[in-house]
């Protein structure tokens, strides 16, 4: 079982992971406007087809939330751009994960990080298309790039944190009819 991966955390993978948690803090909102979007995108048409005057108001409440994906995406950038300049960032680091039956052990030799715990007191994994995003705890987050692994070891992983995890294990790639 064991799977160790080395490799460089590039702004890819960071910006990636940004996105991820910025859509997953504002999921609420961000369907809200997808389906205000899709009902004024039928509404135009409807008061196309039936030659009706448009009500103003309906502009506003869409510009309104591109307004705000335009400020959710702007806020990212600006917390991307900041981590990529401060001293602690991980970005290009010589990183060492291994995953085994009981463990994670992560290790950025020229940041002094060693980090041990066993899997079962892992706060979340994320399996996102290009990457894992395995949660320490609440603060304290890595993120294992799918490129440094092999297809079976992500076919391995995905299985093995699902047994292990369940309930705080959330992949895309799952057949499950419980939703996540």
């Amino acid at each position: 079982m064991p799977v160790r991966a080395e490799f460089k955390l590039n702004l890819r993978d960071y910006r990636t992971a940004a996105y991820y948690g910025m859509a997953q803090r504002n999921r609420t909102g961000l369907r809200l406007m997808l389906v205000v979007l899709g009902a004024f995108i039928i509404y135009v048409i409807t008061t196309m087809i039936l030659n009706v005057q448009l009500i103003p108001v309906a502009f506003f409440v869409v510009g309104g939330y591109a307004v705000w994906v335009i400020i959710l995406c702007a806020g990212t950038e600006t917390r991307i751009r900041r981590y990529i300049k401060d001293p602690e960032t991980l970005l290009g680091k010589d990183t060492v994960i291994t995953i085994d039956r009981t463990h994670v052990e992560v290790e950025i030799p020229e940041k002094d990080i060693h980090c041990k715990v066993p899997v079962k007191d892992l706060a979340f994994v994320f399996e996102l298309t290009d990457l894992y995003m395995l949660y320490i705890n609440g603060q304290e987050t890595y993120l294992l790039p799918k490129r440094a692994v092999t297809e079976a070891e992500i076919l391995q992983l995905r299985q093995f944190f699902q047994k292990m995890l369940s309930a705080k294990f959330f992949s895309r790639f799952l057949k499950s009819k419980k939703k996540r």
